[in-house]
Order: structure tokens, then sequence, then C-alpha cells
């Protein structure tokens, strides 16, 4: 990233502005922070005008469900329409081969369903919660919306994380301090193939976790091992209710439980990724 992002106040402001230039929207709606924030904005920014708002999310097997709950929540607060999309992305080959691509493949689906929604209910504009400091990530999916056209306000007006998480306790969302999350498929290891039956058990285990207290979970399957990923501050609860955890674990279906002492860390996967491709590079220079 080389520039800095806006404050606060010129957030607010400069998205208000924004969302009321584009007519007639359609939120993609995840439930979590980043879009309950753009939501609620969209909700103030066209409520003393004719154009129309909806809400849209895409239901699909990788979709956790402690999301839609988070999203119901939301839209019950907001009262904003709501449409749920159901989509088959493991129909996808691209999605269930799980390449390093995947998401690419996951987004351009995904956002051409919403598309194809938006304009048939007279919706002009599809607006996505990317926000400023996601260009710090491995990011395969933000070409596809590239492609289709869809806007994110977020980046565009360069308001990072931090940022909304500020605006979402300013508007009392329920999400303000909610984790971040993201779909099941970043549970497994490139090149594992994702079966409806493996990220449904994911998705349970992660509810599980929550259920006994706590906040940042992430279940990482690998084979017949389960790899905790949890808070930092989380790891001496963990350990403390470790049997609680392996035994649940263990009973559906994994046959080691393990949990992984770096604490929670975003797009795991891709960085080892990318420490694979470093090592192969300097074998091969080494020759």
């Amino acid at each position: 990233m080389d520039r800095n992002t806006v404050s606060p106040r010129e957030a607010i402001k400069g998205l208000k502005t924004y969302l009321s230039s584009l007519g007639d929207v359609a939120v993609a709606f995840s439930g979590g922070v980043d879009s309950s924030v753009l939501l609620a904005v969209a909700v103030q920014a066209l409520a003393d005008s004719k154009n129309k708002l909806t809400a849209l999310t895409a239901i699909s097997q990788a979709y956790p469900g402690s999301d839609l709950r988070s999203a119901e929540q939301v839209v019950e607060t907001l009262s904003v329409p709501w449409e749920k999309l159901k989509t088959d992305v493991l129909s996808i080959p691209g999605v269930s081969a799980n390449r390093e691509d995947r998401c690419y493949h996951c987004k351009k689906h995904v956002f051409s369903k919403l598309i194809v929604f938006a304009q048939k209910h007279g919706l002009g504009t599809v607006v996505d919660a990317t926000n400023f400091s996601d260009l710090s990530e491995y990011r395969p999916g933000r070409k596809a919306l590239e492609e289709l056209g869809v806007k994110s306000p977020f980046l565009e007006l360069g308001i990072d994380k931090a940022t909304i998480r500020i605006l979402a306790r300013d508007l009392s969302l329920k999400t303000a301090d909610r984790p971040s999350t993201a779909c099941l498929l970043t549970r497994l290891p490139y090149g594992t193939r994702p079966t409806n039956g493996l990220l449904a058990r994911l998705d349970k285990a992660e509810d599980f976790l929550r259920s006994i207290g706590f906040g940042v979970v992430r279940v990482r399957h690998h084979g017949d091992i389960a790899r905790l990923e949890l808070g930092e501050q989380e790891l001496p609860l963990a350990i403390e209710m470790h049997d609680n955890i392996s035994e649940t674990l263990l009973g559906m279906g994994w046959k080691f439980v393990t949990l992984d002492l770096a604490g929670y860390e975003p797009g795991r996967f891709d960085k080892i990724g990318d420490n694979n491709k470093n090592g192969e590079r300097q074998r091969q220079e080494e020759k």
C-alpha cells in the first residue's frame, strides 16, 4: 500500500457521497463487519432518495453458518430488503480442484449470479466490501470483481480495516467487534478437494469452538488431522479445555487434533505456498 488511508470522518462522508451517486444499488452482503458497515452507510446515503437498495447474500457450501446468523441480525436491525441466492460452488471445476486461483473462479461464479439478479430487479450497480487493507493479502478474487465491473467503495476511497471497525462502532453495529471470517474453503490446503460433508464438518467444528468461548477460530483440515488456529490470547484456554476439544473433534471424524502454537494467521496456506515456491527457486539457483 503506497498511500495513507482516510480518517473515519472523511470515510463516512466520502462513502455517503459515493453511494448516493450510484443510483439503485445491490450490496454484496456476507454478514461480516465490512459488508455490514457498507450496507448500513448505504441505508443512510439512500434514505432520502428514490433509489432502491437491496442486500444480496450468496449461500453456498462454503458459506459459514455463523456468517448467515450474523447477517440475519444486521438485516433485521437495518430493516433493509434482503435476498439470499443459493449457489453450488463445488460444481465449478476451478473451485472443486482447489488450486491457488480458486477464489477467482468462485468470485466470478458468485458475483455473476448476483449481477444477473440485480439487473433483473432494476439494481444498476453491485458493490462489495473489499477494503484498502486487503491489498496486502493474496486476493485472486479481486480480478474477477474488476472483470465484472463490481464497485468496491472502501477500496476506491482508501478506507482500511481499522477505519471500518471504528465506523461499525459509531454505527452501533453488532458486528463491530466480530472477528473476521472467510469462506470455509480457506480451511483446506491447496489441492485438497472439498466436499459437502467436509465443509459441513469444518463449519460444525468451528461453531462448537465458538460455543465454548473462543472468538478467533480456524479449523484447518490436513487429512486425518484437525489443526486449530486460535487467537494468541486464547491459547491458554485451549490447553485448559483440551480434553473437551479433542473428544468433540475426534468424534466428528478426525483422528488427530492439534493446536497451532503460532495462533491464528490470515492466509496461512497462501504463505506456505509462497514459502514452497521460494524454496524451490532457491533450490534451482543452487543447482
